[in-house]
């Protein structure tokens, strides 16, 4: 970025966490004169427009820096959660492949090999649907019955 226009369409234009933040660091450098103080002034407002479009415009607009903090704060917290949730899909993932691994044995060993549409229709079960099918594999007298609705 070379440009305050620069800096202005890259605001508009990337909303990417990271980007913000490099964007308004640049910027806090950048118009830290006070002869520039009423372009800073200019890109608070928008910043706090583009970064808060629902806030009231009679609400106090934070400074560039302080709106470089407060994302900051935020990306991490969002990071953090992120990665939190990242985590536990995984784990629901990795328990779900289990179940429907285990559900695959037990079927093989009751009715002996499974063909293609048997396997894609346990890979493409709900945990409640696995877990249904392998209670009933206890009592079925055939595959068909396993899956019967």
């Amino acid at each position: 970025m070379r440009n305050l226009a620069g800096a202005l369409f890259r605001l508009e234009h990337d909303r990417r966490p990271h980007a913000i933040l490099d964007l308004l660091t640049a910027l806090v450098a950048w118009l830290s004169t006070p002869e520039r103080a009423e372009l800073r002034r200019a890109f608070e407002v928008m910043i706090e427009r583009v970064l808060r479009p629902e806030a009231e415009t009679t609400a106090a607009v934070p400074t560039l820096e302080e709106a470089r903090t407060m994302l900051e704060t935020n990306f991490q917290r969002w990071e953090r959660e992120w990665h939190e949730r990242s985590e536990a899909h995984g784990r629901a993932e990795g328990e779900a492949a289990e179940r429907a691994l285990f559900l695959l044995r037990l079927l093989e060993h009751r009715f002996g090999p499974l063909d293609e549409a048997v396997r894609t229709r346990i890979a493409a079960a709900t945990q409640d649907d696995l877990l249904l099918y392998a209670e009933r594999v206890l009592e079925a007298p055939d595959l068909d019955a396993v899956f019967a609705n």
